[in-house]
């Protein structure tokens, strides 16, 4: 029997979603409603990923094909986890809808994006990273149940920067891995991107420069031609560095 639930074939961005969740668990944004968050946000993304590629296939050949079908069947179980989700939190916590435009406005310009042919380029990448990177501000605000943004304390804003540095890093260094292996240019932004946010970061939270420094290497040392599963295995082992030194420097 297979599972009702398709998982998109885009094996990083699960990292995007659990890290800041994961960090922001400990350094206070952790209780039943923080969980619920977190697990909406996830079942969320299969839903933008569906949606997304059934409009766009939907648009460019003018009519509902049945790819665009398939997608559109996809994200229908993932729409309802979502929606149940969000229906828990918004009950008790309807502030939260105004916030919530922004993630909307942000995702409607990556559908753009995706429609004019720019889905794998470095503007949607980081749109999608900033996405990933506000994470911790809706977990801390929904768990606390706190609606104002003056009250998140200092550290939750430092790990959403933290994250958003870390998944950019990410993105350049499997470009160049695998979408841009066979240029040079990409592998010396990766490493550059890495050096310099390594060392900025000594100077304001040394902790976390040292999971900084470990990217640094696999950037240096890795090269194309790897298998996605080491690539991820290694993006796996790196992102638990982060947590880990992120925890430390903020508890």
């Amino acid at each position: 029997m297979t599972s009702p639930l398709r998982f998109p074939n885009q094996h990083g961005a699960w990292a995007f979603l659990v890290i800041p969740s994961i960090i922001t668990a400990f350094l206070g944004g952790g209780s039943w409603y923080g969980l619920l968050f977190s697990l909406t946000w996830v079942c969320a993304f299969p839903v933008s990923y569906f949606l997304t590629s059934a409009f766009v296939a939907r648009m460019r050949k003018k009519r509902w094909t049945s790819r665009a079908k398939r997608e559109l069947q996809s994200a229908a179980p993932w729409g309802f986890l979502t929606v149940l989700g969000s229906a828990l939190i918004v009950q008790s916590r309807a502030w939260i809808l105004l916030e919530a435009l922004v993630l909307v406005f942000v995702w409607s310009a990556s559908v753009y994006l995706s429609l004019i042919g720019r889905e794998r380029g470095v503007t949607n990448d980081l749109l999608l990273v900033a996405l990933a990177s506000t994470a911790p501000i809706f977990m801390y605000q929904i768990s606390k149940n706190e609606e104002s943004l003056s009250a998140i304390p200092n550290k939750i804003w430092i790990v959403c920067i933290i994250s958003f540095l870390f998944f950019t890093g990410s993105v350049l260094h499997v470009k160049a891995l695998i979408r841009e292996a066979k240029s040079r240019k990409w592998h010396l932004i990766s490493i550059w991107f890495h050096l310099l946010v390594t060392i900025g970061l000594i100077f304001f939270v040394p902790a976390v420069a040292i999971a900084f420094f470990i990217g640094l290497l696999r950037t240096l040392f890795m090269r194309p031609g790897l298998r996605p599963s080491k690539i991820g295995a290694v993006e796996a082992a790196v992102g638990s560095a982060l947590i880990l030194c992120t925890v430390i420097s903020q508890r």
